[in-house]
């Protein structure tokens, strides 16, 4: 899992960069889980390129201790091998999101 700069405010500093493996992706998603205490990803929509994938949506919801509301886009591209997400890419911009999957629309 790559989470880059370009990827919204919501992700706390010490998890950008590189994760590799379950247990990086893991580790990301509990951190993400205990800053956001109703976090939930709202798709809209969901594009399947063969070895890759988009999917686009909202992440929406209030920090736990903060309170403070959150509603950001997210793009995902997901490469695929035999079937399984072997990287994935976060963008706050669609157009962002599909020229790095090397494709445009």
């Amino acid at each position: 899992m790559h989470i880059g700069s370009r990827t919204s405010g919501f992700i706390a500093p010490d998890l950008l960069g590189v994760h590799r493996g379950h247990e990086g992706y893991l580790r990301v998603w509990e951190a993400i889980l205990d800053a956001w205490d109703d976090l939930r990803l709202e798709h809209e929509e969901v594009i399947d390129f063969g070895g890759q994938l988009l999917a686009g949506g909202r992440f929406r919801g209030h920090g736990t201790f903060s309170g403070i509301s959150l509603d950001e886009p997210l793009f995902s591209v997901f490469t695929l091998r035999r079937g399984l997400v072997i990287r994935q890419d976060d963008f706050v911009e669609r157009d962002e999101a599909l020229e790095a999957a090397g494709l445009s629309e």
